[in-house]
């Protein structure tokens, strides 16, 4: 019996994901450290930045479709698990 209500699951970093994000943190900071170069720093931010924003947060059913919420965007998939399926981000 379908329900009507939307049900939401969080998508927590487990313990590996924060490591490996630290690690790579750590080696962006040490280039940017052994270059002196702003654009590195930049492009250090600007990386960061971007995979923290684009990372998933959770995830809300939705009809016939999974949303995937994130920090800036979400938008609808196929439920069905299917590949191949476009995934349109819209603004919260």
């Amino acid at each position: 019996m379908p329900s009507d209500r939307d049900s939401s699951f969080s998508a927590s970093y487990d313990s590996t994901t924060k490591i490996i994000s630290a690690v790579v943190l750590v080696l962006f900071l040490g280039i940017v450290a052994a270059t002196h170069s702003v654009v590195a720093g930049c492009l250090t931010a600007l990386i960061v930045v971007g995979a923290y924003a684009w990372s998933p947060r959770g995830y809300r059913e939705a009809g016939k479709f999974v949303v995937e919420v994130r920090e800036k965007w979400s938008g609808p998939g196929p439920r069905s698990g299917g590949s191949g399926g476009s995934v349109t981000l819209v603004s919260r």
